[in-house]
């Protein structure tokens, strides 16, 4: 199948069956809020953390989520990796230290 054939079939089948059309997107919405909850949830872990740099592994574990996966969907969502997320957030508690003397 060529990259037509493909275009073609999903035209094809939104005119056919606009509910399954439908449904698919309500799956895909599903799936980004969860994935963005789990995103959140593992920013939430990684400021509660304050006293260390969390690793990939224990975030991963508390959200549910294999390591590969979460640096993968953490990356598209924020545009950093949870360790870079980590490293930024101890660089604003350290200045906002300095700053309060």
């Amino acid at each position: 199948m060529n990259r037509y054939d493909g275009q073609a079939s999903s035209a094809v089948l939104k005119e056919i069956d606009p509910m399954a059309e439908s449904g698919r997107r309500k799956q895909e919405a599903k799936a980004g809020v969860a994935r963005d909850r789990r995103v959140l949830a593992a920013c939430r872990f990684i400021e509660e953390s304050a006293d260390r740099v969390p690793s990939l592994g224990e975030i991963a574990r508390r959200v549910g989520l294999s390591p590969y996966y979460l640096q993968r969907i953490f990356k598209q969502a924020l545009g950093v990796t949870p360790r870079q997320y980590a490293d930024a957030q101890r660089v604003q508690r350290l200045k906002a230290k300095l700053q309060r003397g």
